[in-house]
Order: structure tokens, then sequence, then C-alpha cells
């Protein structure tokens, strides 16, 4: 059982049972992923569940409900100038005319598009 994705699915469960709008509403959605990152916390000393992984779990939480998930780090990064999406498995990314390939996210370009279409224009 893996912390970080026990935590991404109780947010995941209280944002549809709030009808928060991670798109709209960033500031709701990180109290509640430290919310709840706090309270799991909690729950883990007493030995039932494992231990989160330390520092980034919030961020990584946040980029999977809120963000592109593995993708919202290289769109966080300000030296990135350009990203392709050539497969599940294939993402590239370009920084000072350097070009780089990366192996692809843990879920399927499926979402990603999904994902992009219905995200408000930047």
């Amino acid at each position: 059982m893996d912390a970080v994705a026990v935590v991404e699915d109780e947010v995941r469960e209280l944002v549809r049972r709030r009808g928060l709008d991670p798109d709209r509403e960033p500031s709701r959605l990180r109290s509640l992923v430290e919310d709840v990152v706090a309270d799991y916390d909690e729950r883990s000393l007493l030995g039932t569940l494992p231990p989160l992984p330390g520092a980034g779990v919030v961020k990584a939480v946040l980029d999977a409900v809120g963000g592109l998930g593995p993708l919202q780090e290289h769109l966080d990064d300000p030296e990135v100038e350009e990203i392709w999406i050539n497969e599940a498995s294939n993402i590239c990314k370009a920084w000072q005319q350097v070009r780089s390939s990366t192996s692809g996210p843990a879920w399927g370009v499926t979402h990603t598009v999904d994902r992009i279409a219905t995200s408000p224009a930047w």
C-alpha cells in the first residue's frame, strides 16, 4: 500500500463530496490536502498505515489532483521551454536549446489530454 496514493484517494473523495473545483479553488484544495496529510500522518503513528515518505507529499498530491500529475513538475519549471507527449511512455522536454526524453507518467496519455482539455485556458 503506497502512502501517497492513499492520501491522494482520500483527497479525491473529499473533493467529490464537497464539490470543490481544484481549478477554480486552488487555495481550498491546498488547505484540504494539508489537512488530509496531517490527519494521515497522525493515523500512521498507530502503525496500521505505512508512513509518508516525508517532504514533497503535499506537492505530489496537489499535482495529481489539481494539476497534470507527473507532468506538472515540468510545467512548473521555469527553465522548461517545451514539452512533447509522443506517447504515454515517451515524454520529451526542451530547455535552453537542449532536448531530453524522460519516462512517461504512470497514467496514460488519454488522461493527460482529457485533463488538458478540461482545464481553463492558461
